[in-house]
């Protein structure tokens, strides 16, 4: 297996360099968070709410008196229409913010109501009645979006703790069958081999040969339980960590299919949660294995790669592909590549999962995930122990 990265060991003017790019990120952060997509939001809703203002009083401003002058609307109907547009804003900000940015955003927009109902022309209580009621449909709106919402966290929820406890389970079986299935096959072996020492002395070679066939078959199934274990509960991630994990599954591509792997990674990839590294490494194997086994590849790239508070992998091969449009109308397509499983995997982290394909030119399995962000505060950067491995491989040094 390959491996190609931007961060090398080098000479130590390049480690250096490289030392100061990561201070740098770091201090870049601070002011890339993701509030910068809530202040975007903020601002949209308020020019919402500025331009419904204009619209709503736009009989006291000369330019938007004359304007409205010439439509063949009255102004109390334009007055009532207007009213029913102030409901958008509070439906955009229910959405984006929930039950609190939904109330307040139909506070602001009651007040933008009321005084110009209070003073404005037609009948005072039918006015009111209609801000009343217009009021109470943006109620429903914010309870309705909010109960939305709430549903879709709680089966969320619900699909984690199902993943969760399917791990758990993994885990226990896979201890299970290590501390007792795996060490009695050793044992097996090991008495196999007294046995045939024995034979030997007896001039049987029949008893031998036997001895040693039986033998061979207990330790390939002992190989075959190893490899299974590590299916069900992949502890290479909990020995070595994540990116030496992704190289141990490239090699396990290699030795068992024969395909070519390389690992790219850009940047300095961000501490990411036990979580994150749990199913991010489960589309990597399940993507790799269906490189194996069904892509008839001989070479296949692993990208994985940070951009501010996101993290992106790629899993791409150059085999025979397939037309990316039965994916989506072959339920058993999806089965038999996992797709449907990856895609879970990919939005219990909040991100999602594309399959691209074209026949003769390979497949690309990318998946793009936030990095989780607790307390305003995002994951720290990358930075191995100091002294280890993967901090040298990097070429950060021991510093």
């Amino acid at each position: 297996m390959q491996r190609a990265t931007e961060l090398r060991p080098g000479d130590s003017r390049l480690k250096a360099r490289r030392r100061m790019r990561i201070r740098l990120a770091r201090v870049l952060r601070l002011y890339r968070s993701p509030l910068a997509s809530s202040k975007v939001h903020i601002g949209l809703l308020a020019s919402i709410l500025v331009v419904g203002a204009l619209l709503h009083y736009g009989d006291s401003l000369p330019l938007l008196s004359a304007a409205a002058s010439h439509t063949p609307i009255g102004l109390a109907n334009r007055q009532s229409l207007e009213r029913i547009l102030l409901l958008l804003p509070v439906l955009y900000g229910s959405v984006v913010y929930g039950i609190r940015g939904g109330l307040i955003t139909l506070a602001v927009a009651e007040a933008i109501m009321v005084p110009r109902a209070l003073m404005g022309p037609g009948d005072l209580v039918q006015t009111l009645l209609q801000v009343a009621g217009i009021s109470v449909i943006g109620g429903l709106f914010v309870a309705l979006v909010v109960s939305e919402r709430r549903r879709v966290e709680h089966a969320k929820a619900l699909a984690q703790r199902v993943i969760v406890a399917q791990e758990e389970e993994r885990r226990r079986i896979a201890r299970e069958l290590h501390d007792e299935t795996v060490q009695s096959l050793y044992v097996i072996t090991q008495r196999l081999d007294h046995l045939a020492s024995w034979a030997k002395g007896g001039s049987d070679q029949g008893v031998v040969e036997e001895v040693q066939r039986v033998r061979t078959q207990a330790v390939e199934a002992a190989t075959d339980l190893r490899r299974l274990l590590q299916d069900l509960r992949p502890r290479i991630l909990d020995d070595v960590g994540f990116i030496p994990a992704l190289e141990w599954l490239l090699d396990e591509t290699l030795r068992q299919h024969g395909v070519k792997g390389q690992l790219e990674v850009r940047g300095a990839p961000a501490l990411l949660s036990p979580d994150h590294q749990l199913l991010l490494w489960r589309i990597a194997q399940e993507s790799l294995s269906n490189v194996g086994k069904h892509a008839q590849a001989s070479e296949v790239a692993l990208t994985l790669y940070q951009e501010d508070y996101r993290v992106r992998m790629a899993i791409r091969d150059n085999g025979r592909g397939f037309e990316a449009k039965r994916l989506a109308r072959d339920p058993s397509l999806q089965a038999k590549l996992g797709i449907q499983g990856m895609q879970e995997r990919a939005r219990l982290l909040g991100g999602t999962l594309t399959v691209r394909s074209e026949v003769g030119k390979g497949t690309t399995v990318s998946v793009d995930v936030p990095i989780a962000v607790r307390g305003g505060t995002a994951a720290r950067p990358w930075d191995p122990p100091k002294g280890s491995d993967e901090r040298r491989a990097y070429g950060l040094g021991g510093d």
